[in-house]
């Protein structure tokens, strides 16, 4: 709108500057004044009549004295382009026939810090992490590992920094994302945080349940998919561990784990994470009925890098419900040695905003 506006922006401009340089003309120079003039298909003024003038200024003097043509030159001058500023502001902001037409913003989605959010019309807001002002979408378009569910869009249900080693480096933003609908489904069947005891134990009855998650990595520094993979090798290794002190894993469950856990390096590209680039681990269900089965996919730019599946069904870890997916899961939310403190707080707070 503001381009098509240009010509006519133009014209007035100069129409405006020409009326009034005109009527200054006639006052100074009489003679001169009638040959100031527009041409009819640019709007340009004829220097013939600034020709003379100048001649004239030479042969005899202004009736105001030098001094006093001069300021008034400026004036003018002046004039011409206030009134041309006033034109362009006019024409840029209303238009021709008095709309709004002047956009400052950028359209939605090119905003900076902005993500679109998914299908289905929800606002393209965000959430921003308070340590270190990453913005992460409200929510998520379904991911395509997560295409057979009956799930048409996640929401962000809490975010928090990963920090690592006593100087608490920060590594990464994570978001955790669910189906909200499907919790609203089943909140009757769901005990509230008071009665389970911990958010780990509503997010375990949530995956069992089939229920799809997305954990959101957003690097706050360049880092590569082998420091993520062998972060996550040793949070599940470490909930293995506690799982064999406490007598909760048998010991044919807790070697097929082992094996998938090994299976998963393979899904890890030796490639770098920029700063700011986000990767989903999505946590999905396989099979019909009973327990589900969570496999575990990474994707990307809406690609899929990989996928873990989980234990074949019928096999002991399987019964018991175990995967590397779930056990990933859960050690974000862990009642102790979570992975992230803070986004294990920010998910208590949003589970209770929909369970209370």
């Amino acid at each position: 709108m503001a381009q098509r506006s240009m010509p006519v922006l133009t014209r007035v401009a100069a129409t405006s500057a020409a009326a009034v340089s005109t009527r200054a003309g006639a006052r100074l120079w009489p003679s001169a004044a009638g040959s100031a003039a527009l041409t009819s298909s640019r709007c340009q003024f004829s220097t013939s009549g600034t020709s003379r003038a100048s001649s004239h200024k030479h042969r005899r003097a202004s009736p105001f004295g030098d001094a006093s043509y001069f300021s008034t030159r400026q004036l003018v001058a002046l004039t011409a382009a206030g009134l041309g500023l006033l034109c362009a502001h006019e024409l840029l902001v209303h238009g021709n026939d008095g709309r709004h037409v002047l956009q400052l913003e950028a359209p939605p989605g090119e905003r900076s810090g902005i993500i679109p959010a998914g299908e289905g019309g929800v606002p393209g807001t965000t959430r921003k992490d308070p340590a270190t002002g990453t913005e992460l979408p409200e929510y998520l378009p379904l991911p395509l590992s997560a295409a057979g569910t009956r799930s048409q869009e996640l929401s962000l249900i809490g975010l928090g920094v990963r920090t690592v080693s006593f100087l608490s480096v920060r590594v990464y933003v994570a978001g955790l994302y669910l189906d909200a609908s499907a919790l609203k489904k089943v909140k009757g069947n769901l005990p509230t945080l008071a009665a389970a005891g911990s958010a780990e134990e509503i997010i375990r009855l949530l995956a069992d349940a089939g229920v799809p998650f997305v954990v959101r990595i957003v690097p706050v520094r360049s880092t590569d998919f082998n420091h993520l993979r062998d972060g996550f090798t040793r949070s599940v290794q470490a909930r293995l561990k506690n799982a064999r002190k406490a007598k909760a894993i048998s010991p044919q469950a807790d070697e097929e784990i082992s094996a998938s856990l090994q299976e998963l390096k393979a899904i890890f590209p030796p490639s770098k994470l920029p700063k700011g680039s986000a990767l989903d681990v999505v946590i999905h269900p396989r099979g019909l009925g009973g327990r589900s089965r969570m496999a575990l996919s990474l994707e990307q730019d809406g690609k899929v890098i990989g996928t873990l599946e989980p234990p074949p069904a019928g096999t002991e870890a399987a019964n018991a419900g175990w995967s590397v997916g779930k056990e990933l899961l859960l050690a974000y939310v862990a009642d102790k040695n979570e992975i992230s403190t803070p986004l294990k707080q920010s998910v208590i707070e949003g589970l209770r905003a929909n369970l209370v």
